[in-house]
């Protein structure tokens, strides 16, 4: 029997709705205009976002919608934040999927200028508060009508209404003040992936499908704690795009720890389900063009195509849209022929080198005493927002400062004497347990849910594990000096320093022969681990030769240290046994002091831009302001 196709058009108020009928259900392809179905939606000039082509004078607020009901319903949304893509949608809606394009405040890239743009700390601030319409940023105001995600929603609303067929109620929340999320999938190309990228690390999702992106080399946003599970993000990209050539996928790639999930698989020489792994290229023929390899992994018309003219790389836009998130390769180490360093970034020390601590100073050299009354402050660690975490070892407690009240409360008690603290990339606190239970923990900052991490290292518990640093691979390098441990109490004999891997399953001890090793930081390139001997009063270093492998000590600078803090010039940031913070270029160079009025114990950068130096010592927390952001 032939299926009879009528076609429906209506033109309405700037709206327009067009559906394809069949025989078995519909597919429906609309479209509405964002500054139509809502009058809160604005135009923003200053940054480029207007309804209307300045040029043309066509509208660029159209926004699309496609489900098709006559394929069995997923129940699942994809976001796609990008400029409207047939032949994307025609997927979409095969599969199953429920699909919409928002036309929202993305257009503000060429208002920067690029000294601010690359400056490192700028564009995943944008993203956000383009994306959630909440204030992330003082470069722009972009409110809450004008965001990705109240352009959806506000979509969504008129969706329900004009087309009830296609159930696009399910996606929102029962009072329909927001979508469910769990339900949507985010997709992208380009700068549309990147933000996809950001928004769900700041919010759940069920899943993240990049094209030739994510990108924002110059920053590290991509390392910070995220809300979406690594294991839901998926990347495809031609390896002639210039994103791919320049290290800037596979580098995000990575800080988004798709690599716990599997290899970069090509997809031109491995079947589906690609051994399930999350990081997908493709090196078919794009005659040796990059723009086209950076468009082409979409269908369209730049889309590689086999003999008889069909798209080639079909299976895996199923697979990225439709593989099980819990279906997961093994993880895997980071590529060594991926350059993970960026200017301006984690990783990358800046070309600019200070000769003095007035070039590192924002002003006059006078810490700020921020709060007192501690017994003894310790390891301080800044969270993605600047906040710091901070301890007082003898009262077992963890206390935070609020960057954005400049206030300090208690986060957690009962620590079991927790001394260093450090922040992985996904956002978990690792801390150094020196009391009964001499181990590293893990602490989830939601829960507060404390987990052991590493206790032992050949059955042998640690002695008292004092400080840490993790690397961007998630590796955990700590001290294990015997402070307050008496000789019968301990089982190993050398106070020595340890690496542990990121899920915790190997230990290794990667340095002994100290008095008392304490402070511990690595370079922003990671090529360089400093170690302080503070009852010898030394700082050595070490090369560092890989995963968890030193090269041989050499003696730093003649100054012990409780602990450190590396700023992205490389310069060190020591406690000594003096009234003071002294402070070393990369090379060793003594640059200077910062005066205090007691000694300090330990050091980092935090704040909203990372520019303010936080400086606990003894009773009483300190912070100066920088020119320079922290390194690690």
């Amino acid at each position: 029997m032939k299926t009879s196709l009528r076609v429906f058009t209506f033109f309405f108020a700037g709206i327009s709705l067009w559906a394809t009928a069949a025989e078995q259900g519909r597919r429906f392809d609309l479209a509405a205009r964002a500054s139509a179905i809502d009058s809160d939606a604005k135009e923003h000039p200053a940054i480029g976002f207007t309804f209307n082509d300045p040029k043309t004078g066509k509208p660029i607020d159209l926004q699309h919608a496609v489900v098709d009901t006559r394929v069995p319903s997923q129940g699942r949304l994809v976001i796609w934040l990008m400029d409207h893509s047939k032949g994307l949608f025609d997927r979409i809606a095969g599969y199953g999927l429920h699909g919409i394009q928002v036309s929202y405040a993305n257009r503000w890239f060429g208002s920067l200028k690029p000294e601010v743009r690359d400056s490192g700390d700028v564009l995943g601030k944008i993203r956000l508060e383009a994306a959630t319409g909440e204030d992330f940023s003082p470069l722009v105001a972009i409110p809450k009508p004008d965001s990705m995600r109240e352009r959806a929603r506000q979509f969504l609303l008129w969706l329900d209404t004009e087309n009830p067929e296609g159930h696009w109620a399910q996606f929102l929340t029962d009072d329909r003040q927001d979508l469910r999320w769990d339900k949507v999938t985010l997709a992208g190309i380009s700068h549309g992936s990147t933000t996809a990228a950001r928004f769900a690390m700041h919010q759940p999702v069920d899943r993240v499908v990049m094209f030739s992106g994510p990108r924002d080399n110059t920053e590290t946003w991509q390392g910070g704690p995220s809300a979406t599970p690594s294991n839901r993000f998926f990347g495809f990209t031609h390896v002639l795009d210039s994103g791919w050539a320049a290290d800037h996928y596979c580098r995000s790639w990575q800080l988004l720890r798709m690599h716990e999930h599997g290899p970069v698989v090509d997809v031109d020489d491995t079947a589906a389900p690609y051994g399930n792994t999350r990081r997908l290229i493709t090196d078919c023929d794009v005659g040796g063009d990059a723009g086209r390899a950076h468009s082409g992994v979409i269908p369209g018309g730049a889309a590689c195509k086999d003999a008889t003219g069909k798209f080639v790389h079909e299976p895996v836009w199923r697979y990225l849209f439709m593989h099980p998130v819990d279906e997961a390769a093994a993880a895997v180490p980071f590529d060594a022929d991926c350059e993970m360093n960026r200017h301006g970034s984690h990783g990358v020390p800046s070309t600019n080198q200070a000769t003095s601590i007035t070039e590192l100073v924002d002003g006059p050299i006078e810490v700020k005493e921020v709060a007192g009354g501690f017994t003894f402050t310790e390891g301080p660690a800044a969270d993605s927002r600047g906040d710091v975490f901070f301890t007082d070892i003898p009262q077992e407690k963890i206390h935070v400062w609020r960057v954005a009240t400049g206030t300090i409360e208690t986060w957690l008690e009962k620590t079991d004497k927790i001394n260093g603290l450090f922040f992985r990339p996904n956002g978990m606190l690792v801390g150094c347990q020196m009391g009964a239970g001499r181990r590293i923990v893990a602490i989830d900052p939601k829960s507060k849910a404390i987990a052991p991490l590493a206790e032992r290292i050949e059955g042998k518990r640690f002695n008292a594990p004092n400080d840490l640093v993790i690397d961007v691979q998630g590796g955990v390098w700590f001290t294990d000096p015997a402070y307050g441990r008496k000789p019968e109490d301990k089982e190993l004999e050398d106070e020595a320093v340890y690496w542990i891997t990121a899920d915790g399953s190997t230990v290794r001890k990667v340095a002994g022969g100290f008095q008392r090793p304490n402070g511990i930081a690595l370079s922003p390139d990671e090529k360089t681990l400093y170690v302080a001997d503070r009852d010898a009063d030394v700082t050595v270093a070490f090369p560092v030769e890989g995963p968890g492998i030193l090269g041989p000590r050499r003696e730093f600078a003649k100054t012990g240290s409780d602990g450190f803090a590396v700023d992205e010039q490389g310069n060190l940031y020591v406690t000594p046994k003096a009234h003071a913070i002294r402070v070393f270029s990369s090379t060793g160079k003594n640059l200077g002091e910062i005066p205090l009025p007691v000694a300090a114990a330990n050091v980092t950068f935090g704040g909203a831009d990372r520019r303010t130096l936080f400086i606990t010592a003894r009773d009483r927390v300190f912070t100066l302001p920088m020119k320079v952001q922290g390194g690690q």
